[in-house]
């Protein structure tokens, strides 16, 4: 009998013990979730949730399921983008109408930034329009750039706008800000990298017949940019192909990776 209530003591010695362990890793974990810039919190089954104070913005989406997914922005990140858009506004380059930078949403982490076409480049006159998306994790990852204007550009995706520079991938630091990253692409214009492209048909282009570039780049920055340089002979091939159905987009892409060679790029679209 003794045998068998020590036998229960120490049974319950370790439900209790192992109860205190898991609460205590559990409260840990949070601790250190709290530490983080970002959070994830799911709340299963509710249609309210109650954000600490010192958390400023969040995003809240509810699945099918009804389980809702709250991201959240703590004071460290949103404090951090805030001081950056200061900077940028009062920066030199705004003053002389080089960049631009507007905010989208009142979560500060979607932005409309704007560069100008560098002097001496076939971007020169036009006005560039990106799209800026601050991830979660920032400022320890970059932000999400895309180029919203089309440009011919070899580290630019012609489609996508998807760009091709290293400080948005694996040379990211958290030292960097918006305004670097604004200036970096600005730069990018004037000296592009054909050797590691974005798009493989530009980069050919740029190095294998530079002047059907040149001229390339400056149509496609005086169309969607507004830039000062244009080409009568390539509107008129343009407006070849859509006489023969093509919209004028397709029908300038395709002149474009032709190099305006008209019998190709119809044949290209047509056959």
């Amino acid at each position: 009998m003794k045998n068998s209530l020590q036998f229960c003591f120490v049974n319950l010695f370790s439900i209790a013990l192992s109860n205190s362990i898991a609460k205590k890793k559990e409260k840990l974990q949070v601790i250190d979730a709290q530490k983080r810039t970002i959070g994830h919190i799911k709340i299963p089954n509710v249609r309210n949730a109650q954000i600490e104070k010192r958390v400023l913005k969040g995003k809240k989406e509810i699945n099918p399921s009804g389980t809702i997914t709250i991201t959240i922005m703590t004071n460290m990140a949103v404090s951090r983008i805030k001081r950056e858009f200061k900077q940028v506004m009062r920066s030199e380059e705004i003053a002389q109408c080089a960049i631009k930078i507007e905010l989208v949403n009142d979560n500060w982490t979607e932005f409309r930034g704007e560069i100008v076409g560098p002097p001496g480049t076939p971007y020169e006159g036009g006005t560039f329009i990106l799209e800026i998306k601050v991830p979660e994790t920032y400022p320890f990852n970059p932000p999400k750039i895309r180029f919203a204007t089309r440009i011919w550009h070899p580290n630019i995706s012609s489609v996508t706008g998807a760009i091709c520079l290293d400080i948005l991938n694996d040379n990211w630091a958290a030292a960097m800000t918006l305004r670097t990253v604004l200036l970096s692409l600005q730069a990018l214009l004037a000296a592009a990298e054909p050797d590691d492209p974005q798009d493989a048909v530009v980069a050919y282009q740029y190095r294998d017949k530079p002047q059907l570039f040149e001229i390339t780049a400056r149509h496609w920055s005086n169309v969607y940019a507004g830039g000062p340089h244009k080409y009568p002979e390539c509107d008129e091939k343009i407006q070849c192909l859509r006489d023969m159905g093509a919209n004028e987009h397709d029908a300038r892409v395709a002149l474009s990776k032709e190099n305006w060679d008209l019998e190709k790029a119809s044949e290209g679209l047509f056959s």
